[in-house]
């Protein structure tokens, strides 16, 4: 994690882990559709991004924020689950409805 990132934790609160994937993967996606690299360079960002998913999808919510960050990366047309559907975008989805459910239980 660089210095930056850690920062950005720390800022965050809760679901910082959450965000800080979120950024990193947007900013991955971003530099890559503008940059002209070598296929290695592009395996290892798709790594880095395949990374960031996997933190997004197996972490739990613990606030609405971290709830809209899974959301986003779902409903997102080019790389969410329209694109097809990896293992874990169903557990993704199951823990931001367990979150919403526990929130609405909770009022």
């Amino acid at each position: 994690m660089s210095a930056d990132e850690s920062r950005a934790v720390i800022h965050l609160g809760p679901d910082a882990k959450l965000h800080v994937a979120e950024r990193k993967m947007r900013r991955l996606l971003a530099e890559g559709e503008r940059l002209a690299e070598p296929e290695a360079a592009v395996a290892k960002r798709f790594e880095e991004i395949g990374r960031c998913f996997e933190i997004i999808n197996t972490t739990p919510p613990t606030t609405l924020a971290g709830v809209a960050v899974k959301l986003r990366l779902l409903a997102d047309p080019d790389i969410g689950m329209e694109c097809g559907e990896r293992e874990d975008d169903f557990c993704s989805l199951r823990q931001a409805l367990e979150f919403v459910e526990r929130s609405i239980a909770a009022d």
